[in-house]
């Protein structure tokens, strides 16, 4: 069993009779505590997390997770220092659910990353050891329930230009060598390049042979998923005949 502390936390007891009433209780604390730290972070807005305080169903809710930070930077700024560092500096980000939080992100990054002075008297501002990224960043709004096939239609205008590009996800960190990939896509001559990875499995899995168990799996591995390397032919080709993508 479990009972609530002051400060709202849970205390666990050993039991094996927990009703449905105790594990409701739960839920009710947990998500108090979960919506509270999105609220904290900014990831929700205070109206939309009181909201979220009075659902009873199954339903879920978004965040966007590549404002969510890892040392103090979001999740986005790793995986651009990421390609950054081989060589790749102009990037198009597809925004959805709160989107101006990224906008905001990188129209404040001076504030973020430098050391400032501020004049109250003439409302100015001077900028002291700047540590800008040699980047150009375009943010494009996409919708906040667009598929991915759709945002990536949404951006085609602002890859004009580029023979090839990169296509990642807002949490695609990794320690992926970006530079050998990109050499290995430019030199196989296929239209695009996919990288792969092969999560680890969760659960255990049944063997079965119609209605019949003959055997277990111990948390087999995951179907993997990735990073797409496309070259711009490709693109055409795939918008032309429709662009469905998940």
């Amino acid at each position: 069993m479990f009972s609530r502390t002051d400060d709202e936390g849970v205390r666990f007891h050993a039991s094996s009779q927990l009703t449905p009433a105790h594990w409701l209780e739960l839920q009710r604390v947990v998500q108090r505590r979960v919506l509270r730290y999105f609220r904290t972070q900014g990831l929700l807005d205070e109206a939309d997390a009181i909201g979220m305080l009075t659902w009873r169903g199954s339903g879920g809710f978004s965040i966007d997770a590549s404002v969510i930070e890892i040392g103090g930077k979001p999740i986005l700024w790793h995986i651009m220092k990421l390609y950054s560092a081989n060589d790749v500096n102009d990037f198009v980000i597809c925004c959805g659910y709160r989107g101006y939080v990224i906008k905001e992100y990188f129209a404040n990054y001076f504030l973020h990353m430098s050391d400032i002075t501020l004049d109250m008297t003439t409302n100015r501002m001077e900028v002291h050891r700047q540590k800008a990224e040699p980047w150009r960043v375009t943010l494009v709004d996409t919708g906040d329930d667009t598929k991915t096939g759709g945002r990536l239609k949404r951006v085609a205008e602002h890859l004009e230009g580029h023979d090839a590009f990169c296509f990642t996800y807002g949490d695609g960190l990794s320690d992926l060598d970006i530079r050998a990939s990109i050499d290995f896509h430019r030199n196989h001559g296929k239209l695009a390049t996919v990288a792969a990875v092969e999560p680890p499995g969760r659960f255990g899995a049944l063997v079965r042979s119609g209605q019949t168990v003959t055997g277990f799996t111990e948390k087999p591995r995951g179907e993997g998923g990735g990073r797409s390397r496309w070259w711009r032919g490709c693109l055409r080709s795939w918008l032309a005949a429709g662009g469905v993508w998940r």
